[in-house]
């Protein structure tokens, strides 16, 4: 059966994406950070970053809001909480 038309083929691409960066950034620090980098570790394109994020900054920031949100929704240890 055909998927409906205007629906995403992989609708957490973007969501696996940010996690993607958060861990990165975790293990390696923030010059590790690179669309490359990001898309090998969610083993999608190097344009599936782009597409979801204007600059690799773009995504720089919203990985660490998302990082700034979970230490401030109880201080939860968000290592845990980023999982592909």
């Amino acid at each position: 059966m055909a998927r409906p038309k205007n629906t995403l083929n992989d609708p957490d691409r973007r969501e696996r994406i940010v996690n993607a960066t958060m861990e990165i950034l975790l293990e390696s620090g923030v010059s590790a950070v690179s669309a490359r980098a990001v898309a090998r570790r969610v083993e999608v394109p190097v344009g599936s970053v782009s597409y979801y994020f204007d600059s690799i900054k773009a995504l720089l920031i919203e990985a660490s809001q998302r990082v700034a949100d979970y230490r401030l929704a109880g201080f939860k240890p968000w290592r845990e909480t980023v999982r592909l």
